[in-house]
């Protein structure tokens, strides 16, 4: 099989142009990268400028492990020029102290991160406890103090107040003053540090906390939403919602005092509400997935992760004004520099990258990751030549990786020049395009592709397109592991999967599922399994009902999202049409056993009695992890397993929304301790979720399987390149395979409109053949 792709692509060059913003917007587009992973650029969410020294841009970088282990910071001197030079540094604490940092703020003396997390002691059972946390701007302290730490210095930091968690923007107002978001409450916050204790010190309690609850925020899980502050107004993005708002920093009055309500009981100077905030929104439209944010006294510019662009506003009347197509793979922190040209961080893509608004070469497509659907392998890499001369475009190399391929089909592709390589000649002023081709041969899953293209200026200069873009076929089913290699040995589903005929699977770490996987449609099946402890290396607050609105089964199980649950505000189990009830502790007294029963007539557990189970015990034996109590939702939910000694201890929900399904179970496959049974009772997990008791029937009997569209619908549904003929009888199941009606053959448009919403089966027999379609009413 053979598919199409569409490249992203930016251009390195060591030459300085002076341009401003205007330039931009006419469409004189330099690009430039300006550092890589080799320069120490590790997954970076954000940028800044040194107000005391507007030669260093320092980068905020999530890290290797997305954060778990403490971000780093990339300090560049001089960015751009022949000259720059590279400062990589890492915190002596910042496992706590910056912990997946999603945004940096720079003050006068000072700068500050804000950290997209819950508990930066990973104490979730305890609470929220996470926060900003404001730096040292002195090169002599930051991440030299109390590196490694010692019982008088804990890391190098000047302070950190805990009452803001999942907070992805920050603003610098005045002195020790930071403005933060907070995904967890909703609104936006002031946070007043005032005098800074010693370096990697512990006093808090003169810090002061303005909780504007009127101020609406809601985050968006997969990227980070960044803020800045321009004379009264503070702009920010609010992800959640897809708009820009801005806010009148003076506006305000000071309602209930909120000290009793802190977290892990912070003794603070300050902890208020704030009422009747002036804000408004700017932009309502137009963005999909809204993250960088910068202003200047002429123009409001926004990065979409989503789409790859940077979208240009005017300032007072906020038209936009320009959208310029990066082809980042995920674009995140974006700043103007004092010409007015834009720098920005491309996430997935490990650069650091600058637009200059001059003379130069703009190459861009109109994608940055493809899912293969469609039979046309020709990639156009368009390049536009903003030069005043006749540039020349050849391939010099093209390299690639697999992030992840299917278990039993491999993934086989390849990436080519044309056969023929004929330089392309753009003339000053005008654009022209490049192909390449992908032909993906067979399997599912998804790869990076690296290249390297020349462009010669003339005969004294040239440089090199450093080209980088994800592709991915269709993937069925995904199992997504924890990448800490323990849990993964202590709950590896490889096995289980590859002895039921669940083969053909993707297996992937979080967070390459949640850098990957993300933009993958077709996704048919996700587990996310979440290893022996609960713990996973990436947000547990990530979309799934992102997912299962697009059609994605999930099989959610552990024990760490559910004790979750229970304590954030944002993570919650809708999607699966559960809530969490409790911890269930039974096994103290017995080694840690348990004993479960199914539910009578249910489609998973049905006949299951007295099922053995053993809770994971450590610390001699003194403590346990739980498994974990969950109820239905809606009349949609229903329980799956529960413990031998009340049938109210659900263990387990599973939910039928009528376009997709889900399981819910609040422990781990290995805490069955019977291997057939364990085996038998994720078999039929499984078929259950991926409809394998009707669809497996047909399969079974050598039925081929067809398509209809629209799939999903509302109201119709007609067969895609199938030949109906006089012989043939059509017959409109149900989900158990019983026969609906019967349907005339003569129908074109095959109506369904008084169907409830379900899943639902069109078998078709003709000349001694039966073929069979699966469909969803919506």
């Amino acid at each position: 099989m053979i598919r199409s792709l569409l490249i992203s692509i930016t251009l390195l060059s060591a030459t300085h142009l002076l341009a401003d913003t205007k330039g931009l917007i006419e469409g004189n587009i330099n690009k430039k990268v300006i550092a890589t992973s080799q320069n120490k650029v590790e997954y970076p969410s954000d940028l800044d400028f040194n107000k005391a020294d507007l030669n260093q841009l320092w980068i905020l970088n999530k890290g290797v492990e997305g954060g778990e282990g403490g971000g780093t910071t990339l300090m560049i001197t001089n960015p751009g020029t022949a000259a720059q030079s590279f400062d990589y540094r890492k915190d002596g604490n910042a496992w706590h102290f910056m912990v997946n940092p999603g945004a940096l703020a720079f003050g006068d003396t000072t700068w500050a991160t804000a950290q997209d997390y819950f508990n930066a002691n990973r104490q979730e059972i305890r609470g929220a406890w996470c926060g900003p946390t404001m730096w040292p701007s002195d090169l002599d302290i930051y991440a030299i103090v109390g590196n490694p730490p010692n019982g008088q210095q804990n890391g190098s930091h000047y302070d950190m107040v805990h009452q803001s968690t999942y907070s992805s923007g920050i603003a610098h107002e005045i002195d020790n003053t930071y403005w933060v978001n907070d995904g967890n409450f909703g609104n936006i916050t002031k946070y007043n540090f005032n005098d800074a204790h010693v370096p990697g010190g512990h006093i808090h309690i003169d810090g002061e906390v303005f909780r504007h609850v009127d101020v609406p925020y809601t985050m968006n899980p997969n990227s980070p939403a960044h803020m800045e502050i321009r004379g009264n107004w503070l702009y920010y993005v609010n992800s959640g919602a897809k708009t820009i708002n801005r806010m009148d920093i003076t506006s305000g009055t000071i309602g209930k005092d909120l000290s009793m309500t802190a977290n892990y009981g912070e003794e603070l100077a300050t902890f208020v509400e704030v009422n009747n905030t002036t804000w408004e929104t700017v932009v309502s439209t137009g963005l999909e997935r809204p993250c960088g944010l910068d202003v200047s006294d002429e123009y409001l510019i926004v990065s979409d992760n989503a789409t790859g662009e940077i979208i240009i506003y005017d300032i007072n009347s906020f038209e936009e004004l320009k959208r310029l197509q990066t082809d980042a793979l995920s674009i995140m922190g974006i700043k103007f520099d004092t010409e007015g040209d834009i720098y920005y961080v491309d996430h997935i893509g490990q650069t650091v990258n600058k637009l200059e608004g001059m003379s130069g070469v703009n190459i861009y497509t109109s994608q940055n990751h493809l899912n293969y659907t469609m039979s046309n392998n020709t990639v156009e890499v368009m390049v536009e030549n903003n030069t005043d001369s006749e540039i020349t475009i050849s391939v010099a190399s093209i390299k690639d990786k697999l992030i992840a391929g299917s278990a039993e089909l491999g993934f086989n592709y390849n990436v080519t020049t044309p056969e023929t390589i004929v330089p392309i000649t753009v003339p000053a002023g005008e654009v022209g395009s490049l192909q390449l081709i992908v032909d993906i041969t067979s399997g599912n899953g998804i790869a990076e592709v690296e290249s390297s293209i020349m462009i010669v200026q003339n005969e004294n200069e040239d440089s090199f397109i450093n080209t980088s873009f994800t592709f991915s076929s269709e993937i069925p089913l995904v199992s997504v592991y924890d990448e800490i290699e323990q849990n993964r040995g202590n709950a590896d589903l490889s096995g289980l999967l590859s002895t039921n005929e669940y083969k053909d699977f993707v297996e992937m770490d979080a967070m390459s599922f949640l850098n990957y996987g993300m933009k993958v449609s077709g996704i048919k099946t996700l587990i996310w399994n979440m290893g022996s402890f609960g713990i996973l290396n990436s947000h547990e607050h990530m979309n799934f009902q992102t997912l299962r609105d697009g059609g994605t089964s999930l099989f959610l199980l552990g024990d760490g999202p559910y004790l979750k649950a229970a304590f954030e505000e944002n993570f919650n189990l809708e999607p699966f049409g559960a809530s969490y009830n409790g911890s269930y502790f039974q096994g103290f007294d017995t080694g840690g056993e348990f004993t479960l029963n199914g539910v009578d007539g249910d489609a998973i557990s049905g006949g299951y009695t007295n099922i053995p189970g053993l809770i994971t015990l450590y610390n001699n034996g003194a403590s346990a992890w739980p498994t974990i109590e969950i109820r239905g939702t809606d009349s949609e939910s229903h329980n799956v397993f529960y413990h031998s000694v009340s049938e109210d201890s659900t263990v387990a929900i599973r939910n039928d929304n009528g376009s997709t399904r889900s399981v819910a179970m609040g422990m781990n496959m290995y805490n069955f301790t019977d291997g057939t049974q364990r085996n038998n009772i994720f078999k039929g997990i499984m078929d259950w979720l991926t409809y394998k008791d009707v669809t497996g029937i047909f399969e079974l009997a050598g039925y081929e399987p067809v398509s209809v569209y629209p799939n999903p619908t509302t109201d119709y549904v007609q067969f895609d390149n199938l030949k109906i003929t006089a012989n043939t009888n059509i017959k409109l199941l149900d989900i158990a395979g019983n026969t609906i009606r019967n349907i005339d053959y003569t129908q074109t448009n095959i109506n369904v409109s008084d169907l409830v919403s379900g899943t639902y089966f069109l078998m078709v027999e003709s000349d001694n053949e039966i073929k069979f379609a699966k469909f969803v009413k919506q």
